[in-house]
């Protein structure tokens, strides 16, 4: 017997209630629902249709399928009457209760989440009047001909807070460079605005991609930098920052700096149009201020003297440079370190053995050898170094062969002697 009225066959009664078949065959396999089975089919009749807007009632409740379970018995067995109306009615008082305590900790919790936009808006509001960086006057006695190493001479220099913002670099030997937009340019670095990266939507396709194992490793490479860097002692200090890219690692240096006084921090970078988007993204959301240099130029053409940074912090711009001409530029940017200064850097090398479609690239891959990506601070008194990451390197970028290589992210940190 049914219970009369339309019968419904599974598939019309979950879109019925807009809902999955599996989940209707799991309330019947619970026994919320109990269909007529005829000939190995179930019939959905009158009274699932009311057992099943009962159940989604106290779904509405937040109630549980164990407690919609125990209500269901309660009410096939003895129909809510008698001291059994008693039971349901502290069963809808313990729901209320817990309902009220989720109710306190969701309107505590939105008020924090008030108390924070608001903090933030106003730090927006007060970020909008800060002034753009620049390249300070004093840093100009730091400053040198990469062809011959004297002295460069400043013209046409337009001037705000203290600050160049345009401007020409000259030396006597014909070398020039000039300033623009407070970013130092050295040659041609005016590529197209459409090549680079609205920063926004990068850092947020960053924090929501899938890949688990990409943000582990950028998370364990800046963990290595802020553990081992000094933040309490950087008063006085140059540091060059030797490709700044999206300016992620910026950015954490910023957080974690204690003071900086009378220091400089150089974010070099040779593209002109990406720097360039990383300072606006600086100028606009970072709201502790350090003296930060921007310099657009290829490693051996940043004209700073030798022997100024106290840091050089390179995250694997010596790898990608390795990759790219065949040197890692490692001995020239050594030059712009002082004596005792401190180096901190990542890179990538190639474990042996090499695949055997691979062994015609055998002096490429040897660049990027243990023994060889080691060997570039041999003459450096090594601090610490370690493994944060093996990895399956793809290397038909590289090598035009559809393959992959076992591949070890190294961190280094070591005092120049």
């Amino acid at each position: 017997m049914t219970g009369g009225g339309e019968i419904l066959k599974i598939g019309e009664f979950s879109r019925k209630f807009n809902t999955s078949i599996d989940t209707v065959r799991f309330y019947v396999e619970s026994g919320l629902l109990l269909p007529e089975k005829i000939h190995n089919q179930r019939n959905f009749d009158s009274r699932c249709v009311s057992d099943m807007e009962e159940i989604q009632k106290y779904k509405d409740m937040k109630f549980t399928i164990a407690d919609i379970k125990k209500i269901f018995s309660l009410r096939r067995l003895t129909g809510f009457l008698g001291e059994h109306r008693g039971y349901y009615l502290e069963m809808l008082g313990k729901k209320e209760r817990e309902l009220n305590s989720e109710a306190d900790t969701i309107r505590a919790a939105l008020s924090m989440v008030d108390i924070e936009r608001n903090m933030y808006n106003q730090n927006s509001e007060e970020k909008k009047s800060k002034s753009e960086y620049g390249i300070p006057l004093p840093f100009l006695s730091m400053t040198a001909c990469p062809s011959c190493g004297k002295g460069l001479i400043l013209d046409k220099a337009g001037i705000e807070n203290n600050n160049i913002m345009t401007g020409d670099l000259s030396c006597e030997c014909g070398y020039t460079c000039f300033i623009k937009d407070g970013i130092i340019v050295v040659g041609d670095k005016f590529d197209s605005d459409n090549d680079v990266p609205d920063l926004y939507k990068l850092f947020k396709n960053i924090y929501t991609q899938e890949n688990d194992e990409d943000l582990e490793r950028s998370f364990r490479t800046h963990d290595w930098y802020t553990r081992r860097i000094d933040f309490n002692n950087l008063d006085n200090k140059v540091v060059l920052r030797w490709g700044t890219g999206q300016g992620v690692l910026l950015r954490t240096f910023v957080e974690n700096v204690k003071s900086f006084e009378n220091s400089y921090y150089l974010a070099t970078d040779n593209n002109y149009q990406l720097l360039k988007k990383v300072k606006e993204f600086m100028e606009n959301t970072c709201d502790k201020r350090i003296s930060i240099i921007f310099i657009a130029a290829k490693y051996d053409e940043i004209p700073l003297k030798n022997s100024t940074a106290d840091m050089v912090i390179d995250t694997f711009s010596s790898s990608d440079l390795l990759l790219e001409r065949g040197i890692s530029g490692v001995e020239r940017v050594k030059q712009y370190l002082k004596k005792g200064g401190m180096w901190y850097g990542g890179y990538v090398y190639i474990n042996e053995p090499y695949p055997n479609v691979l062994y015609r690239y055998i002096d490429k891959l040897g660049k990027f050898s243990q023994d060889n990506v080691e060997n570039l601070f041999d003459d450096m008194e090594k601090l610490s170094s370690s493994k944060i990451s093996e990895f399956q390197l793809d290397t038909e970028e590289l090598f035009g062969v559809k393959t992959q290589v076992d591949a070890v992210y190294w961190m280094y940190n070591g005092k120049k002697v």
